[in-house]
């Protein structure tokens, strides 16, 4: 069931300009009691200013107004961050505060953050 698709700004970096983000699409399905979100969008921005901002996880409140704190727990034995985050998170006019703590794998040109469900308010996420 398709809940919504938009054209929207945000995760902007606070020194690049608004013109250098295009969201391509923003896709939100619901199947069961699973929500599936897939964000499109491009940045005109050298890679490596962008991986410095994507991996300033202090700095993640000022991308996003809906995380409202983050915490670096350390480095997994593999060398993966752990994160936690406070989050507002939405669903339509439902509005819940969610725990979440990721263990993220830096890659060159990729960051692949996967949810540790035993320390999260949620069961699974992979971004």
């Amino acid at each position: 069931m398709l809940v919504r698709t938009a054209h929207w700004a945000i995760l902007r970096p606070p020194n690049l300009p608004l013109a250098a983000l295009e969201i391509g699409s923003l896709d939100v399905t619901v199947v069961g009691r699973r929500y599936h979100v897939q964000l499109e969008a491009v940045l005109q921005a050298p890679a490596v200013a962008v991986a410095r901002v994507l991996t300033d996880y202090a700095g993640y409140p000022e991308l996003d107004p809906a995380i409202r704190s983050v915490e670096v727990l350390g480095r997994t034995a593999s060398g993966q961050v752990l994160l936690r985050t406070h989050i507002r998170a939405c669903a339509a006019v439902f509005c819940r505060s969610v725990a979440r703590t990721e263990r993220v794998a830096e890659e060159v040109g990729r960051l692949v953050a996967t949810v540790v469900p035993a320390a999260s308010d949620l069961r699974r996420g992979v971004t």
